[in-house]
């Protein structure tokens, strides 16, 4: 039965891929956002520069602030395809369709009865669909993201050490893409030294050693990289500071209308791109340290920031989706196998929430995972609800069509209300 079932995901990935193709091809050019630093790095790569921008930066040169993922997979789209931004969308169409294979194939070791409709939705959702046209991080994130959690299911249940080093191997791929990725390697391990309590030492041989070997082994060139360019110990990225910092403030940057700004007199004063990083840490930290009450209400904040619906439109599929995969969430969670991409869920919300600044764009690379939920949840409400499941559904969908028709009515009274209660 799994070699015919196996087999869709080729399908599921043609299906999307022509989706996706013709929905690039359509659509309309995407916001730059950081788009001309990511071009900047890959353009100074091809001319043998080195991985380095400056333009955005008031002329300092700025080695580290991006992971280096993204870049490097532009500067090889241009080295083949010349500068062409619509290169890079057709690329990531394909990366896009490989994603919702990875969705399928999680959802068929998972809860196999629901990986169809897992496969169909991330498809068809409209967000995943949005993201290949943007010349941004997120395409290939997400599906390195699903990837490690795919290999991570799959060593729970095959033999031998291979799928957790492969695991370890994609999660520092996905680290390397957006630092953030990182947090799926601390889910994973607890939940395998969760479930494995009563034997330490096979938690240690059979995933720690070998998800740490590959994390490790990927990481390691580009750690030692930044070592030779630094001369300091930089993991990844010198951009987390900045966040912690002006996401943990007085006046967040995230409040301000004009968005995220730095001035140049930060460079002059900490020329050095590491110091500069660690003045950002202290600061953030400290205020946190400074103002518990503050902070608190910051993370409170967030977290509606986090699960914001209107931005920039009605974001309708995303709330079609949302009670069933707060119910698969509920339902299966602490299952066996599900543990592990809720874990990563839940950490990984925790983190943008509390620590960082609870963007929409956050959440995105986490929807493959929720829709796995929410595939097995709408599921089981079919087997157990049928025709009066299918009639609430219907009745869910109508109601976010009119939502969605009246969506600038809707937002202004969401706004209205979170204006009131001193939220934005």
């Amino acid at each position: 039965m799994r070699r015919p079932r196996m087999g869709h995901a080729g399908w599921l990935f043609a299906g999307a891929a022509a989706l996706r193709i013709l929905y690039v091809s359509a659509a309309a050019e995407a916001p730059p956002q950081d788009t001309p630093d990511y071009d900047e790095i890959a353009r100074n790569l091809l001319a043998g520069d080195g991985f380095v921008s400056h333009e955005n930066w008031f002329g300092h040169p700025v080695r580290s602030w991006r992971a280096p993922g993204y870049p490097l997979m532009l500067a090889a789209v241009y080295g083949a395809a010349g500068f062409d931004h619509q290169a890079v969308r057709l690329v990531q169409a394909i990366l896009g369709a490989l994603t919702v294979s990875l969705v399928y194939l999680l959802a068929l070791r998972l809860r196999p009865s629901a990986a169809p409709l897992a496969g169909v939705a991330a498809a068809v959702y409209p967000p995943l669909l949005a993201s290949a046209n943007e010349v941004m991080s997120e395409c290939l994130f997400t599906g390195l993201l699903v990837a490690a959690l795919w290999a991570a299911v799959e060593s729970r249940h095959r033999p031998g050490r291979r799928w957790a080093f492969a695991a370890g191997v994609l999660i520092a791929l996905a680290g390397l893409t957006r630092p953030v990725g990182l947090l799926a390697a601390p889910a994973v391990l607890a939940v395998a030294a969760w479930e494995d309590r009563a034997a330490l030492r096979g938690w240690l041989r059979r995933w720690a050693l070998p998800l740490g070997a590959g994390l490790v082994v990927t990481l390691a060139p580009w750690t030692a990289r930044n070592a030779l360019v630094h001369g300091a110990f930089v993991p990844v990225s010198t951009h987390g500071g900045f966040i912690v910092a002006r996401s943990n403030a007085d006046r967040p940057d995230w409040r301000r209308p004009d968005g995220w700004r730095i001035d140049g007199g930060h460079f002059e004063a900490v020329p050095r791109e590491v110091e500069r990083d660690r003045r950002w840490w202290r600061q953030g930290l400290g205020w946190i340290a400074a103002h518990p009450l503050g902070y608190l209400r910051l993370a409170g904040e967030r977290f509606l920031r986090f699960g914001y619906f209107f931005q920039p439109g009605y974001n309708a599929a995303f709330v079609l989706a949302a009670p069933f995969w707060v119910w698969g969430l509920v339902r299966w969670g602490r299952s066996p196998g599900f543990r592990y991409p809720a874990a990563v869920v839940v950490l990984s919300a925790a983190v943008f929430c509390f620590v960082l600044y609870g963007s929409t764009r956050f959440r995105l690379p986490l929807e493959p995972l929720l829709l796995v939920f929410g595939a097995a949840a709408a599921h089981e409400g079919w087997r157990r609800g049928g025709r009066l499941f299918a009639g609430a559904c219907a009745a869910w969908a109508a109601l976010q069509g009119l939502v969605w028709w009246q969506a600038e009515a809707a937002r202004a009274a969401v706004i209205l209300v979170l204006e009131a209660g001193g939220l934005r």
